[in-house]
Protein backbone atom coordinates (compact mmCIF):
# COMPACT_ATOMS: atom_id res chain seq x y z
CA UNK A 1 0.00 0.00 0.00
CA UNK A 2 2.92 2.33 0.76
CA UNK A 3 4.65 1.45 -2.52
CA UNK A 4 1.83 2.35 -4.24
CA UNK A 5 1.18 5.49 -2.53
CA UNK A 6 4.70 6.46 -3.27
CA UNK A 7 4.01 5.53 -6.80
CA UNK A 8 1.13 7.76 -7.20
CA UNK A 9 2.69 10.65 -5.90
CA UNK A 10 5.57 10.30 -8.42
CA UNK A 11 3.19 9.91 -11.03
CA UNK A 12 1.36 12.70 -10.31
CA UNK A 13 4.50 15.11 -9.78
CA UNK A 14 5.80 13.80 -13.54
CA UNK A 15 2.32 15.05 -14.56
CA UNK A 16 2.52 17.91 -12.78
CA UNK A 17 5.67 18.63 -14.24
CA UNK A 18 4.97 18.10 -17.90
CA UNK A 19 2.41 19.89 -17.77
CA UNK A 20 4.10 23.09 -16.59
CA UNK A 21 6.87 22.81 -19.04
CA UNK A 22 4.66 22.99 -21.75
CA UNK A 23 2.44 26.44 -20.44
CA UNK A 24 5.18 29.18 -22.06
CA UNK A 25 4.81 32.58 -19.86
CA UNK A 26 6.50 34.45 -22.71
CA UNK A 27 3.63 33.79 -25.44
CA UNK A 28 5.95 31.99 -27.31
CA UNK A 29 3.10 29.39 -27.86
CA UNK A 30 0.34 32.24 -28.54
CA UNK A 31 -1.52 32.44 -31.55
CA UNK A 32 -1.06 35.29 -33.75
CA UNK A 33 -4.42 35.99 -33.07
CA UNK A 34 -3.97 36.01 -29.61
CA UNK A 35 -0.34 37.81 -29.55
CA UNK A 36 -1.93 40.65 -31.55
CA UNK A 37 -4.76 40.94 -29.47
CA UNK A 38 -2.31 41.21 -26.24
CA UNK A 39 -0.47 43.76 -28.06
CA UNK A 40 -3.00 45.89 -29.43
CA UNK A 41 -4.60 46.32 -25.93
CA UNK A 42 -1.05 46.75 -24.43
CA UNK A 43 -0.97 49.41 -26.41
CA UNK A 44 -4.30 50.81 -26.16
CA UNK A 45 -3.64 51.37 -22.88
CA UNK A 46 -0.23 52.88 -23.05
CA UNK A 47 -0.61 54.87 -25.98
CA UNK A 48 -4.07 56.23 -24.66
CA UNK A 49 -5.72 54.92 -28.39
CA UNK A 50 -8.82 55.80 -29.29
CA UNK A 51 -11.30 53.19 -30.89
CA UNK A 52 -10.54 53.89 -34.36
CA UNK A 53 -6.59 53.71 -33.83
CA UNK A 54 -7.06 50.84 -31.93
CA UNK A 55 -8.70 49.23 -34.61
CA UNK A 56 -6.50 49.72 -37.17
CA UNK A 57 -3.17 49.20 -34.81
CA UNK A 58 -4.95 45.68 -34.05
CA UNK A 59 -5.31 45.25 -37.91
CA UNK A 60 -1.54 45.73 -38.11
CA UNK A 61 -0.59 43.70 -35.33
CA UNK A 62 -2.59 40.92 -36.71
CA UNK A 63 -0.92 41.34 -39.92
CA UNK A 64 2.79 41.28 -38.47
CA UNK A 65 2.15 38.75 -35.83
CA UNK A 66 0.98 36.13 -38.71
CA UNK A 67 4.07 37.15 -40.54
CA UNK A 68 6.27 36.03 -37.55
CA UNK A 69 4.86 33.04 -36.37
CA UNK A 70 5.26 31.89 -39.98
CA UNK A 71 9.03 32.32 -39.90
CA UNK A 72 9.14 30.88 -35.83
CA UNK A 73 7.03 27.46 -36.97
CA UNK A 74 9.72 27.77 -40.46
CA UNK A 75 12.93 25.52 -40.42
CA UNK A 76 15.16 29.14 -40.61
CA UNK A 77 17.20 29.28 -37.20
CA UNK A 78 20.11 31.64 -35.68
CA UNK A 79 20.93 34.98 -37.44
CA UNK A 80 18.71 34.11 -40.44
CA UNK A 81 15.82 33.93 -37.97
CA UNK A 82 16.66 37.40 -36.39
CA UNK A 83 17.23 38.75 -39.50
CA UNK A 84 13.69 37.98 -40.82
CA UNK A 85 12.15 39.01 -37.33
CA UNK A 86 14.01 41.89 -37.30
CA UNK A 87 12.56 42.95 -40.70
CA UNK A 88 9.25 42.33 -39.51
CA UNK A 89 10.04 44.26 -36.98
CA UNK A 90 10.68 47.57 -39.04
CA UNK A 91 8.01 47.03 -41.80
CA UNK A 92 5.47 46.54 -38.43
CA UNK A 93 6.81 50.18 -36.85
CA UNK A 94 6.94 51.68 -40.45
CA UNK A 95 3.05 51.15 -40.71
CA UNK A 96 2.50 52.16 -37.24
CA UNK A 97 3.95 55.20 -37.65
CA UNK A 98 0.81 55.90 -40.35
CA UNK A 99 -1.53 55.25 -38.06
CA UNK A 100 0.26 56.52 -34.83
CA UNK A 101 0.42 60.33 -33.65
CA UNK A 102 4.24 61.76 -33.24
CA UNK A 103 3.61 61.78 -29.65
CA UNK A 104 2.33 57.88 -29.60
CA UNK A 105 4.97 56.98 -32.37
CA UNK A 106 7.37 58.16 -29.67
CA UNK A 107 6.65 56.66 -26.53
CA UNK A 108 5.97 53.17 -29.13
CA UNK A 109 9.84 53.28 -29.93
CA UNK A 110 10.45 53.94 -26.39
CA UNK A 111 8.64 51.53 -25.23
CA UNK A 112 10.09 48.91 -27.42
CA UNK A 113 13.57 50.16 -26.28
CA UNK A 114 12.66 49.36 -22.83
CA UNK A 115 11.09 46.00 -23.47
CA UNK A 116 14.72 45.67 -25.83
CA UNK A 117 16.95 46.29 -22.44
CA UNK A 118 15.14 44.15 -20.33
CA UNK A 119 14.72 41.06 -22.94
CA UNK A 120 19.07 42.02 -23.36
CA UNK A 121 19.32 42.01 -19.49
CA UNK A 122 17.17 38.61 -18.72
CA UNK A 123 19.57 37.13 -21.93
CA UNK A 124 22.87 38.33 -19.69
CA UNK A 125 21.89 37.42 -16.13
CA UNK A 126 20.74 34.03 -17.65
CA UNK A 127 24.45 33.20 -19.26
CA UNK A 128 26.27 34.21 -16.32
CA UNK A 129 23.85 31.59 -14.34
CA UNK A 130 25.31 29.05 -16.27
CA UNK A 131 28.65 29.45 -15.92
Amino acid sequence: MKRLRILMTVMLMGISFFGFSQQDGRGKNMSAEDRAKMQTTHMKTELSLDEAKANSVQEINLKYAKKQKEVFDSNVKGTERQTQMQSIRNERMAELKTVLSDEQYVKMEEMQAQMQGNAKSKTKKRGNSNK
